[in-house]
């Protein structure tokens, strides 16, 4: 909510509105700034973030794998130095972190799809969350400087200044 309420400032001091309008244009600007900004998110940022995210995510399988197999090769190593032959746990061991690390891999890779598959959600569910994350900010909103405990929240000061005009 702390975003919603530096964006509304900013927007209460934009020096291209008129004075006399800023009481009336900035929560229908907000609206439309969340609007357009979540769209966005949505559209451009979650493909490239569900990209990101796979490749982030595998590599960090594969690298756990990596260490996870130490205490084998290690273990493994001192039997063939020796002339042994490794136990069978060890073998059973590694199967076990490559099985789990292959997995990890192949979940990973399930971000990508699934960010695409957000991305192209229907207009109307990015319209309706980013309302109810405006409704919500509106709910919650209580200024540090509020008296007696009640809080004017932002839709009250601009019907007020709506009506005022």
């Amino acid at each position: 909510m702390r975003v919603l309420d530096l964006l509304a400032g900013w927007i209460q001091r934009l020096p291209v509105l008129p004075a006399q309008a800023r009481p009336v244009l900035w929560l229908p600007i907000l609206a439309l700034v969340v609007i357009i900004g979540l769209r966005l998110l949505v559209r451009r940022a979650l493909p490239w973030l569900g990209r990101l995210a796979t490749a982030g995510l595998g590599w960090l399988a594969v690298t756990l794998g990596a260490l996870l197999l130490l205490p084998d090769v290690l273990i493994s190593f001192v039997y063939r130095r020796a002339g042994n032959r490794p136990p069978a746990l060890i073998y059973g061991y590694g199967d076990a972190v490559v099985t789990i690390a292959l997995s990890l891999r192949r979940w990973a890779a399930l971000a990508t799809p699934a960010s695409l598959r957000l991305a192209r959600v229907h207009f109307g569910v990015v319209l309706m969350v980013a309302l109810g994350w405006l409704w919500l900010w509106n709910q919650g909103y209580c200024p540090e400087n509020s008296t007696g405990g009640y809080c004017v929240r932002p839709v009250e000061m601009w019907v007020a200044a709506v009506e005022a005009s």
